[in-house]
């Protein structure tokens, strides 16, 4: 199957995850679709998004029906608009890695 591709705000994400000592996985595969990111030990999937996941009602039905489906394999979606990575990635990061070692299952 062909990916979609990382956007340069989830290389930024997933590099800010590691320098907290996250492990989080970068374009992971869960057998139905690419994750932009996926901290497996927490359960967390982390998705980043551009306006059309906001704003388009077709993309927003495939990501509920996307999320649905990781909800049932035992995944959380976390959802981030490109625009609060490139403008405060450094909370982001922080609070993320915090939840991720909240949530370590």
């Amino acid at each position: 199957m062909k990916t979609k591709g990382i956007s340069n705000q989830a290389r930024m994400l997933h590099s800010a995850l590691v320098q907290r000592g996250v492990d989080a996985e970068i374009e992971k595969w869960d057998g139905h679709k690419h994750i932009d990111l996926s901290i497996e030990i927490a359960g967390l999937y982390i998705e980043i998004n551009g306006d059309q996941h906001y704003t388009d009602a077709d993309t927003i039905m495939r990501d509920l029906a996307r999320d649905y489906y990781s909800t049932e394999e035992g995944f959380d979606t976390l959802h981030i608009p490109n625009f609060i990575i490139e403008n405060q990635i450094d909370d982001v990061a922080s609070a993320i890695a915090e939840v991720a070692r909240q949530r370590i299952k």
